[in-house]
């Protein structure tokens, strides 16, 4: 079941902001489907940290010791405050951050079977366990600095947190409903997590000295290289976005679609034959 789809933020503008600047944090749960929640975030705190593990031994007659390489792990810390200028505002930040610890938790799927009853008759009684069924991992993504680039930017990092702080800041006050029970919405929320990250490549050299993962899979800097790629792939996936359109006009109208006066393509031809924008189509 999905979680409700909440609004980055109620202020039209700001949405539009965080629209066209990319500034939303985006964090969904990989257990379900649509378990997304999305943040403005005034963010505080975003460090990354690359941890190399070597095994060591030192030897008779030799000062330093023997390295044996591991592995490297990527943590990323995140943190960032929740501002509401209103009690509605105040309201979806709290909401939010429901959905979001709820994220630390796992799935459970339940296990039916049957039991006979204490009285030891044969009558037997409806009874279930449930068992671990799957782990808390997320994704989490902002702009091009927390991001998989190796999906194209589209998705966030795959990996877990072991700890998410939530702390509001009473200085700035709260927000009080007064209907029935008071309900306080603080004003000002701090919130900070890390996340483990999960390579869904394997990041290392080749013997020719290239990068595995591509030099911009960090940091999502692509060279001109990594650009003209994902133009490439971006005019493809247009191309296919256009012809499955064009298929669902010809399938509701009947009629096959001419190439030239397509109005899902970059320009249409009218009756004269004279190009006119698609805009003025549409």
């Amino acid at each position: 079941m999905a979680i409700p789809t909440l609004p980055v933020s109620l202020d039209s503008e700001l949405r539009e902001y965080a629209q066209k600047t990319g500034s939303k944090l985006i964090v969904s749960s990989v257990l379900f489907d649509d378990h997304i929640v999305e943040f403005l975030p005034f963010i505080t705190d975003l460090s990354q940290t690359f941890n190399s593990t070597w095994n060591t031994e030192n030897v008779f007659g030799r000062n330093d010791p023997i390295g044996i390489f591991q592995g490297t792990t990527r943590v990323i810390s995140i943190g960032f405050d929740l501002i509401a200028g209103s009690l509605a505002e105040a309201q979806l930040n709290l909401q939010k951050l429901d959905y979001l610890a709820s994220f630390m938790y796992p799935s459970y799927k339940e296990n039916p079977q049957t039991a006979f009853n204490a009285g030891g008759a044969n009558q037997q009684i409806p009874k279930s366990t449930t068992h671990m069924y799957g782990a808390p991992l997320i994704r989490v993504k902002f702009a091009n600095l927390v991001n998989n680039s190796i999906s194209g930017g589209n998705d966030g990092l795959l990996g877990w947190s072991n700890t998410l702080s939530i702390n509001p800041d009473f200085n700035h006050g709260t927000f009080i409903k007064k209907t029935g029970n008071p309900v306080h919405f603080p004003k000002l929320i701090q919130v900070s997590f890390d996340l483990n990250v999960l390579h869904e490549a394997t990041p290392g050299y080749s013997a020719d000295g290239v990068f595995s993962a591509g030099k911009e899979y960090f940091f999502g800097t692509p060279t001109e290289a990594g650009r003209a790629q994902q133009e490439a792939q971006q005019a493809a996936e247009d191309e296919l976005n256009n012809q499955i359109a064009r298929e669902i006009e010809e399938e509701r109208t009947g009629e096959s679609i001419d190439e030239e006066n397509d109005p899902f393509g970059e320009s249409v031809i009218d009756e004269n034959g004279n190009q006119i924008s698609s805009q003025s189509v549409l």
